[in-house]
């Protein structure tokens, strides 16, 4: 239990933030923009209370997104 709860520590999420100009419902996505807000802050805790570094995505193309990740994923030394 001790080694899951170090390995946790070390673990990065990457938590991408309800985007309102971009938010829309649809057959598969059928809560709204304000239940999208609840639910990541409830996740964001979750993941917070359990030892996790959040890193939260900014809201810029997804060619960038994907640039930052790999940014902070290439900086982060090997477990």
């Amino acid at each position: 239990m001790h080694a899951i709860f170090l390995k946790t520590l070390t673990c990065i999420i990457f938590m991408t933030p309800p985007w309102k100009e971009i938010f829309c419902q649809d057959e598969e996505r059928q809560h709204t923009y304000e239940d999208a807000v609840t639910e990541y802050e409830r996740n964001l805790k979750f993941y917070s209370q359990c030892g996790y570094h959040i890193v939260e995505l900014p809201k810029i193309s997804v060619k960038e997104r994907a640039e930052f990740i790999l940014s902070i994923l290439l900086k982060r030394p090997t477990d």
